[in-house]
């Protein structure tokens, strides 16, 4: 098998955190992976602190500052979480190669990041499940037709490497397991999920062996993993039912069902203590649904609804005919969890809406960093200024797209939100934050976010 030893990316990110970083200034996301991954972060650097999150439309100055030393502060933070062109040092995960025909500016050469490291091109990064081949033990992991873009969260990352920092427990369990879909991942995308494990955490740390456990659980292949002597392969030996009645007696189906509800009920847990700014999307595109409470979702899991007028014989073989399969408890869950949750701005149309309530926003971050920080042992999480936050409005999204001359040549534009279009070499200058994000497979391939001030 020929692959990159593992030590060679540990080392890569050690560098950007330990050599280059100064230990001092934190700029994050809104969602669960970047709460976590600055938990992390300030387990290793207890000194370290978040100064702003940053979510493409806005920045949000978390510090009591002036808008020129606010700047300064930008440019000397680490970006965790992100993927910022320009200067800026930046950890993330997310997929910063297109198809456009002209380089884009580059980022800080500093900063690390997995799809970059392991030089994943954009033609394989954007697979299905039944477009890659199943993986052997002789499969060259360093192959980049053999993988798709990097699947997991950016604090699984931070946890491998600073493995001795932090200590599992079931909280931070699920909020591993949730941080950027990685459990959703390991259902729909499970080739790719495996090629990567193996190729960046194939070893004894903690979160290699979850991720080795998770992947047994949520992947289609998960079956119950018992010895002849299990009770309840005995009687349920055709089924992969993890309902209360078909897991008396077995091991295997009894921790798969532990997994699911700790998972739910951290989720559930994490929306109350960010109540109206709670945000989560699910998996099915353009729909968004609440995240139903842990008793709901066991219900979905034991297909049991209640019904006063059933015996205890009727309550007993429904029990026994009607419980839902494991794949379909995944596929339900999944539709209904989604892929991101996190803190929510309020926006209309780009902009805050007039009525936002910065206090409780706040007041919301607050108690969800303390969720976080809480599964970490940090007895005392960062408390951010009560004067703030103040949101910083970056210049308008614009789109980069690549088109053909009159002479038949490839030239990059952009095209602003106002409908004017411009070369991209006349619109990119150093004074700007830009963003990486792929939208869509078939047109947009960028979108870059401008000024940090306006």
């Amino acid at each position: 098998m020929s692959e990159k030893p593992t030590s060679a990316w540990v080392a890569a990110l050690r560098n950007t955190i330990e050599n280059v970083w100064d230990h001092e200034l934190i700029v994050i996301g809104l969602d669960i992976d970047s709460f976590a991954s600055a938990c992390i972060l300030q387990k290793r650097y207890p000194t370290a602190r978040v100064i702003g999150l940053y979510e493409t439309e806005y920045i949000v100055q978390l510090v009591q500052c002036s808008q020129a030393e606010f700047q300064a502060m930008l440019r000397r933070a680490l970006w965790v979480d992100q993927d910022v062109l320009g200067n800026f040092l930046c950890i993330g995960q997310h997929l910063t190669t297109g198809d456009c025909k002209e380089p884009i500016p580059g980022r800080n050469v500093n900063s690390f990041n997995p799809n970059v490291f392991f030089n994943q091109p954009y033609a394989y990064a954007c697979r299905q499940n039944t477009e890659m081949q199943a993986i052997t033990d002789a499969t060259d992991l360093m192959a980049a037709n053999m993988r798709s873009k990097y699947p997991y969260s950016t604090l699984v990352m931070l946890l491998h490497v600073y493995d001795t920092y932090w200590e599992r427990n079931d909280n931070l369990d699920a909020l591993i397991r949730h941080a950027d879909s990685a459990a959703a991942n390991m259902y729909q995308y499970s080739i790719n999920c495996d090629v990567w494990r193996r190729l960046m955490f194939n070893d004894a740390s903690q979160v290699s062996k979850l991720l080795l456990t998770t992947h047994s659980i949520y992947s289609h292949q998960w079956k119950p993993a018992c010895d002849k002597n299990c009770t309840g392969c005995r009687i349920h030996m055709k089924r992969d039912c993890v309902c209360a009645h078909c897991s008396i007696g077995c091991a295997s189906r009894l921790a798969t069902r532990k997994a699911f509800q700790l998972h739910v009920e951290c989720m559930v847990n994490l929306e109350k203590s960010m109540p109206r700014y709670f945000d989560c999307l699910s998996r099915k595109v353009d729909k968004k649904k609440k995240v139903v409470g842990s008793g709901e979702m066991r219900k979905i899991l034991d297909s049991n609804v209640a019904d006063d007028t059933e015996t205890v014989e009727q309550e007993a073989k429904r029990a026994r005919t009607s419980g839902t399969c494991k794949h379909q408890y995944v596929s339900m869950w999944i539709d209904l969890f989604g892929g991101y949750q996190g803190l929510k701005l309020g926006k209309c149309q780009g902009k805050l809406r007039p009525n936002f309530d910065t206090d409780k926003f706040l007041v919301a971050l607050q108690a969800g960093y303390a969720f976080v920080a809480t599964a970490f042992g940090i007895a005392n999480p960062q408390v951010f200024a009560t004067a703030f936050p103040h949101f910083v409005q970056c210049a308008c999204t614009t789109t980069i797209f690549s088109s053909r001359n009159q002479a038949g040549h490839v030239v990059t534009k952009v095209a602003s939100c106002d409908g004017s279009e411009k070369p991209l070499n006349e619109f990119i200058t150093q004074d700007k934050i830009f963003s990486y994000a792929i939208l869509s497979r078939a047109y947009i391939r960028y979108t870059i976010h401008g000024e940090i001030t306006k």
